[in-house]
């Protein structure tokens, strides 16, 4: 499956063939070519970017990297900040479930890793309380498998090593298991409004 993505006259970053990426609310990928293609008679240079958790490939314009949140992995000691960052951030639960979302998905599309944790912690301290409506738990299973992909990428760990120093990171020793994350598709039942998560982290990719 392949997605090409709208071109607008914006600056964009600059990757290499085979560099290692991250693409905000899709999870890390590959460079795999750089073409160009003619859109309404303009030549326009694409990075054509394959991600395999969820085995797509997308064609992103060279000059709208930066704005649909493409960007360079985090280095080693990031990634050991952001693992440390997930243990100590508390930031108050907002009660009402859709400003919730809504604040939720605006951190997670931004692409920041740290964002990205501020979605996984408080979203988990929530399913903690009361079982989450489908979109948060989907918003939530988004947010952890791009952050635990990431670190992965960046550390060269074990993804069960990984899975592991997250849940020390979101759930302190000798308390309640962990909510484990299986990347095929949940099916839950919930009587909350729904919103459809997928539309809303594709939506001005």
């Amino acid at each position: 499956v392949y997605f090409l993505i709208e071109c607008r006259p914006l600056m964009g970053k600059t990757f290499s063939i085979n560099e290692t990426v991250v693409y905000s609310g899709h999870g890390v990928g590959v460079i795999k070519e750089i073409v160009q293609k003619t859109v309404a008679n303009e030549v326009i240079d694409y990075y054509v970017i394959y991600l395999p958790d969820s085995d797509m490939t997308m064609w992103v314009p060279q000059s709208q990297t930066e704005a649909l949140g493409v960007r360079a992995m985090i280095s080693p000691e990031m990634a050991r900040e952001a693992l440390k960052f997930l243990s100590e951030v508390n930031e108050p639960v907002i009660m009402d479930w859709k400003a919730r979302y809504q604040k939720n998905m605006q951190l997670f599309k931004s692409g920041d890793i740290k964002n990205t944790a501020v979605v996984l912690k408080s979203l988990y301290r929530r399913s903690k309380v009361k079982e989450l409506p489908i979109q948060e738990r989907k918003l939530y299973e988004a947010s952890y498998h791009i952050f635990q992909d990431e670190i992965v990428a960046v550390l060269g760990l074990p993804e069960r090593e990984v899975e592991e120093m997250i849940h020390i990171a979101i759930e302190p020793v000798g308390e309640e298991e962990v909510v484990k994350i299986s990347k095929k598709s949940l099916t839950m039942e919930s009587d909350e409004d729904e919103i459809d998560v997928d539309d809303e982290i594709d939506e001005d990719m």
